[in-house]
């Protein structure tokens, strides 16, 4: 169901110019990437939200290059005055959010910035948790500190910091990670990182891999790869590996089982272990790619559609376990799913077919779950809202999300004013968003900053949550407004801010200045 303003015209004009001149006069206001007005954050806040929502690519409005200088640039303003929380953040990045690339790209920041920070060393091995990212580190280092190739693996060129940071993160690994990560042929290989970094062997079985790896002579992993490359693709080789593939490597090979009609209840003992789930941490949305996969590859193909469905429904019970943890939301939450060209039209990674728009309607598809009472409305140019059936999964629901034809704009003060203007009181709303809105008008006409604080005047003081997916740097409302929380980022860990906000104002920034390694 669409929604229009043009049924509701009765809007208390006076009261918009006071609160236009109010925003407009902030310190803060300043105009997004669709002339909008926007408001700026504090350093740390924009930080956060730079490296949470960011993969360090390029944007719907901004290529790669302008991504990392403006990522740089924030960087290098919180080192000048708290660079611990920038290595915190980096650490908070990879365990807590589970990304991979950018903590290597803070602590290198760190590196070249002069800072001397006490015990910072112990950051390094907080933010590697898989062999490969040993090499990826020194790489990155080798790159922004050497412009001649020949001189690139002298210890007196590398950081000191990293190289020392390094040293004990080699004893978290066995030989068949370092020979899954040997990085043979690369930049560079597991090899030279094992010399610069000159780590201590905790006993004799380590030494002699660190020998292996010095060498060359660490046995081949048993890698899917290698066993498929092996023996072929067939149904006995797939059920040969799959008891020792990772959970991810499963997702992603699930079209593969289906194909070659592997034992059904292998794959979905796999697919819905909940050990295996939780120690994966994959982000809800990787279900819903494997979810869209399988349906698109059922679509093309001649398969068993019983065992298709068998699947997709294993996908929705491997979500639903992946989402235990979030905490029960209670009250009515009004939940906005932006659906834009800008959150459309771009992948939130060259690695991924995933969008921003997939992962506002997968955060709008657990908010449905977890909320006692949501109105979920998905926004573009028009709005509409979404109707659930009771026992749909979260994975159909981003599925009907998906599904809603609103236009391409970023309209979102139109769902707010909506509720303002009839009347609805919410507890807290929720903005999933890129947060480039428009303002239909021109700079401060119709913005979501106008309708959400002529809201919390006129109809109820909710609570608001903005999660920012892309991380421009820009918020939609004004950072000094105390029922206001900012998060960013791809995981349903966010939700669990909620009860800590509203009871004791704990906010993502505060989180991060707390956390210990």
């Amino acid at each position: 169901m669409l929604y229009s303003l043009k049924v509701i015209q009765m809007v208390k004009f006076n009261s918009k110019n006071t609160l236009d001149k109010e925003l407009k006069g902030k310190p803060t206001a300043i105009m997004n990437h669709e002339g909008g007005l926007a408001f700026e954050m504090d350093a740390k806040m924009k930080l956060v939200t730079e490296t949470l929502a960011s993969f360090i690519e390029g944007k719907f409005y901004t290529d790669k290059n302008i991504s990392q200088q403006e990522l740089t640039k924030t960087v290098q303003e919180v080192l000048k005055y708290d660079p611990e929380f920038v290595l915190k953040l980096a650490a908070y990045a990879r365990k807590s959010m589970h990304l991979r690339s950018i903590p290597l790209f803070l602590l290198n920041e760190y590196a070249n910035s002069g800072a001397n920070v006490y015990g910072a060393r112990k950051y390094v091995p907080a933010c590697i948790e898989r062999a490969d990212e040993i090499t990826e580190l020194l790489s990155l280092s080798m790159h922004t500190r050497l412009t001649d190739p020949e001189k690139r693996f002298r210890t007196k060129k590398t950081s000191m910091f990293i190289l020392k940071g390094l040293a004990p993160v080699f004893n978290q690994f066995d030989a068949y990670q370092f020979a899954k990560y040997s990085g043979e042929g690369s930049e560079v290989s597991m090899k030279d990182a094992l010399l610069l970094a000159h780590p201590i062997p905790k006993d004799k079985e380590q030494q002699a891999i660190f020998d292996q790896i010095v060498s060359g002579t660490l046995a081949p992993p048993e890698t899917w790869e290698v066993t498929i490359s092996g023996k072929g693709a067939s149904k006995e080789s797939w059920e040969a590996i799959l008891p020792k593939m990772g959970y991810m490597a499963v997702l992603r090979n699930l079209n593969n089982f289906i194909k070659h009609g592997v034992n059904l209840e292998l794959v979905l003992n796999k697919l819905t272990d909940p050990v295996a789930i939780q120690k994966s941490k994959q982000y809800p949305f990787r279900f819903y790619s494997a979810y869209k996969t399988i349906k698109d590859f059922s679509y093309t193909s001649e398969v068993n559609l019983n065992y298709v469905q068998a699947i997709l429904n294993g996908l929705e019970k491997a979500i639903a376990i992946s989402a235990e943890s979030v905490p029960k939301i209670s009250g009515k939450s009004l939940v906005l799913v932006d659906v834009s060209g800008s959150m459309s039209w771009s992948n939130i990674s060259k690695h991924s077919k995933m969008t921003p728009a997939d992962i506002a309607g997968m955060f709008g598809a657990i908010s449905s779950k977890i909320c006692d009472n949501a109105d979920v409305i998905v926004f573009a140019t028009d709005f509409g809202k979404v109707r659930f059936g009771e026992n749909q999964g979260i994975l159909k629901r981003m599925e009907l999300i998906a599904r809603a034809e609103v236009g391409g704009g970023t309209d979102a003060f139109k769902p707010m004013e909506h509720a303002r203007q009839i009347g609805s009181k919410y507890d807290r709303i929720f903005l999933f968003s890129d947060m480039q809105c428009y303002a239909s008008t021109g700079y401060a006409g119709n913005s979501f900053a106008r309708a959400f604080c002529g809201y919390q005047k006129e109809i109820n003081s909710a609570y608001l949550y903005t999660v920012d997916l892309t991380g421009y740097g820009t918020a939609q409302v004004p950072q000094d407004n105390d029922q206001v929380l900012m998060l960013a980022g791809f995981s349903e860990k966010l939700f669990g801010f909620i009860p800590s906000f509203e009871s004791d104002r704990l906010t993502l920034v505060n989180e991060i200045e707390n956390y210990h390694v």
